[in-house]
C-alpha cells in the first residue's frame, strides 16, 4: 500500500535541487553495483543509525469507550482472521490494562517493508563526510535529480522538529501517520540537508515484493564522483577504472581540505 506524502513535502515548499548527493562508504562492490549495474539499496527503516527516526506520538486520552472503539476499528483492519468477539475481547484487554503498544506493533510491520534511499543537497559537509563516508576515506556520489524522473520525481525532502509529531489515539485514522513518520526528524539532523526516496511494497505473480532491498535508475542520472580527502589511492584507481566502464561519461572530483575553514573544496580531477 502507498501511503500519501505528497502534503507534507509541499507544506515544507522545498524544491528539488539540480543534485543530489550519496555519501558511501570505500566498498567497491557497492562502486560496481552504482556504476556498471546502475542499482543501488534501499534499506529499511527499522534499520536506521538513529533510534529516534521514524517515530511519533499518540495522545491516549479518552473515555474507555472511545478508546475500545478505535482500537476495535484497528484491530479489524490488522487481524481480520481473528474474528469479531475475539477482536472485541482484544481492545477491551487493552483499554483495561493500558496496553498502547499496538501503534508500535503496526508501524513496525509498515517500516520492515519500506525501503528508503537518502541523500543530501550539500557535497562538502565534513559531517557527512566523516559520517557516512568513512571519516573521509569513502566517496559521493553525485546524481542528476529531476521531477520528471522515475527515480528521483518522487523524491521528499525530510522536515526537521524539535518533537515528535503528536496524534490524539481516539481521533486518527492511523494510515495519517505515515507520512510524518517517514519524513520527520529530530531538528539536531537539519545541518543534513537530506532527502528520501521511499520505496513501498509492490505485488507481482509471485507475491508480495518489499520496497527495501536493491533497485534501479537509469544509467544517465549517474553525473558524477567525488572522492574524499583521506581516500587509498589504490582504492581510488579501481574505482576510476569502474568509472571508464559506466554507460555515461561520469565527472571526477577530489575533495581537498580547505585549511582555513571547516570544509572541503570540491576540484575536478
Amino acid at each position: 500500500m502507498e501511503y500519501q506524502i505528497e502534503s507534507i513535502a509541499k507544506a515544507a515548499g522545498d524544491t528539488l535541487p539540480p543534485f543530489l548527493y550519496r555519501y558511501m562508504y570505500p566498498k567497491i562492490q557497492d562502486c560496481k553495483d552504482i556504476i556498471i549495474e546502475s542499482k543501488i539499496y534501499f534499506i529499511s527503516p527499522l534499520k536506521f543509525n538513529d533510534p529516534f527516526d521514524c517515530r511519533i506520538a499518540f495522545d491516549y486520552s479518552g473515555s474507555p469507550r472511545e478508546l475500545k472503539k478505535q482500537y476495535v476499528k484497528n484491530f479489524t483492519k490488522t487481524y481480520k482472521h481473528l474474528g469479531k468477539k475475539k477482536i472485541d475481547k482484544l481492545a477491551s484487554e487493552c483499554v483495561l490494562h493500558k496496553v498502547h503498544s499496538e501503534h508500535t506493533n503496526f508501524t513496525n510491520s509498515i517500516l520492515s517493508k519500506i525501503g528508503i534511499l537518502s541523500f543530501s543537497e550539500s557535497n562538502s559537509n565534513i559531517l557527512l563526510w566523516s559520517h557516512y563516508a568513512d571519516k573521509h576515506r569513502g566517496l559521493c556520489f553525485e546524481f542528476k535529480s529531476s521531477n520528471n524522473s522515475p527515480f528521483f520525481g518522487v523524491s521528499w525532502p525530510v522536515q526537521y522538529k524539535e518533537n515528535y509529531p503528536l496524534y490524539k489515539f481516539v481521533e486518527i485514522d492511523r494510515e495519517q501517520i505515515i507520512p510524518e513518520l517517514l519524513l520527520i526528524k529530530s531538528i539536531d539532523w537539519k545541518y543534513e540537508k537530506e532527502w528520501r526516496i521511499i520505496k513501498h511494497p509492490s505485488t507481482n505473480a509471485l507475491g508480495e515484493i518489499p520496497g527495501n532491498g536493491y533497485h534501479y535508475f537509469h544509467h544517465s542520472e549517474l553525473n558524477g564522483i567525488i572522492f574524499g580527502c583521506r581516500i587509498d589511492e589504490a582504492f581510488k584507481n579501481q574505482v576510476i577504472e569502474l568509472s571508464k566502464l559506466s554507460k555515461n561519461e561520469l565527472k571526477l572530483y577530489q575533495a581537498q581540505d580547505r585549511r582555513t575553514e571547516f570544509t572541503v573544496d570540491i576540484t575536478p580531477l
